[in-house]
């Protein structure tokens, strides 16, 4: 949401002051990239701490690692398609379409509806949800890789879910697939920056 809201709020002065060639386009989009970072980083660090420690998770620091890099991934992907929104749409119309296209991702991620359950058409539509590649790979963060068993407790007759692979075949998720999804979302990540650097400096130019 500050990425949609950012540029159409400061789009004037910004106008003005490239205008008057005060500082070039791309050193305000890097300094605007890069300003954010350390925020989206620390707090990707928070929330892994947190959820790792509540959900007893194996505290394993190659484990934590792969699953902070997916959460800054995903977060700075996110980031920069609301950068890249602001950049043609005001603040109502990149906010409505921000909300619309969150949700698709969401629909098409695996989580709502597990890959198993998807169609093949649906798999298909589901590559072009980045969410898709987030999940994938935090869950493969957590259950691949040699991850042990479950603990499973006496008083329970039974445990389905003691196998990480009975977590991963039920979910629909890819064994050893962790690279690709993260890779997908490096290739995401500049994109979307390159496409929002782009139409920010189309923009100001045809003003």
């Amino acid at each position: 949401m500050p990425g949609v809201l950012k540029f159409p709020s400061e789009m004037k002065i910004l106008r003005k002051e490239s205008f008057n060639n005060w500082y070039k386009i791309r050193t305000y989009f890097f300094a605007t990239m890069l300003t954010s970072l350390p925020v989206q980083i620390f707090f990707s660090i928070v929330y892994s701490t947190i959820v790792f420690t509540l959900t007893s998770q194996p505290l394993e620091y190659d484990r934590f690692m792969m699953f902070l890099a997916v959460l800054v991934l995903t977060t700075i992907v996110a980031d920069g398609y609301g950068l890249f929104l602001g950049t043609f749409l005001n603040q109502i119309n990149g906010t409505f379409i921000g909300a619309i296209t969150t949700c698709y991702m969401l629909v098409f991620c695996g989580f709502l509806i597990m890959f198993s359950h998807m169609s093949e058409l649906m798999k298909a539509f589901s590559y072009l949800s980045t969410l898709r590649y987030g999940l994938e790979a935090l869950v493969l963060a957590m259950y691949d890789n040699g991850r042990t068993n479950m603990v499973c407790p006496e008083e329970e007759l039974y445990c389905h879910y003691v196998k990480a692979s009975t977590i991963l075949k039920d979910l629909g998720m890819t064994p050893q697939n962790y690279i690709f999804n993260v890779v997908m979302l490096a290739v995401q990540f500049i994109a979307i920056k390159v496409i929002g650097f782009w139409s920010l400096k189309r923009k100001l130019r045809s003003n």
